[in-house]
């Protein structure tokens, strides 16, 4: 089972340990994040971490976006919960895949008890086609097909202390880890999509990172 710190012919293409000092004209939290700050969410960059919260008005997630290239390998966030029932999301994506809303390809989400890993792309063409037929539940076919890209853990995180998420792709199969002990796994198409060049953080209420992690593996 590889950890966060993956030997062998794993390259680190981004790193960020939050432990920078913001110049006075600085531009969100700076290191090339992308952040939906327009939309009064608060990120603030403090004592080697950032804290992200949620503008309750809002009508999406805070959200930071980093580009960050890699095919197989491992995606690390070392965070810190403050209430169980906070959820966040990873969102692995393509930017070059247009047929796919945003290029997303596949999401970790963990909170309120649970983890879920699910294919995102098909999560996508199936609200689509149901949008299409102007129909509010999938078919029998298509429930199916969702459950196959979907798997669900029981999750139980302590608040206000640091844990560590590992998020492994190899081939179409993804697994993931809290604090060294691997939760759950999905193996389905689009985690072997060939190209992934970004990654999303997406946080329902609140969440402390003091470090992403993300390394190829080939």
């Amino acid at each position: 089972m590889p950890t966060s710190a993956e030997s062998g012919n794993s390259t680190v293409v981004f790193d960020d340990q939050f432990d920078r000092e913001l110049t006075a004209d600085a531009q969100g939290i700076e290191n090339d994040w992308k952040l939906n700050s327009h939309e009064e969410h608060r990120f603030v960059l403090q004592d080697g971490a950032v804290r992200i919260t949620r503008n309750s008005d809002a009508k999406h997630y805070a959200n930071l976006l980093h580009k960050a290239d890699f095919r197989n390998g491992s995606l690390t966030v070392r965070f810190k919960l403050a209430d169980q029932s906070a959820p966040f999301r990873i969102q692995v994506r393509d930017s070059a895949l247009k047929t796919i809303k945003q290029g997303m390809l596949f999401n970790v989400r963990a909170g309120n008890g649970q983890l879920e890993l699910q294919d995102a792309a098909i999560a996508y063409q199936i609200k689509q086609s149901m949008k299409a037929a102007k129909v509010a539940k999938p078919s029998p076919q298509q429930q199916a097909t969702l459950d196959a890209a979907t798997t669900r853990a029981s999750l139980d995180l302590s608040v206000n202390e640091w844990h560590e998420l590992l998020v492994h792709v190899q081939g179409n199969e993804l697994t993931v880890s809290i604090d060294g002990t691997e939760l759950a796994s999905l193996a389905s198409e689009s985690i072997a999509h060939p190209t992934k060049d970004n990654f999303r953080i997406e946080v329902g209420r609140a969440l402390e990172i003091d470090r992403v992690t993300v390394a190829s593996r080939e």
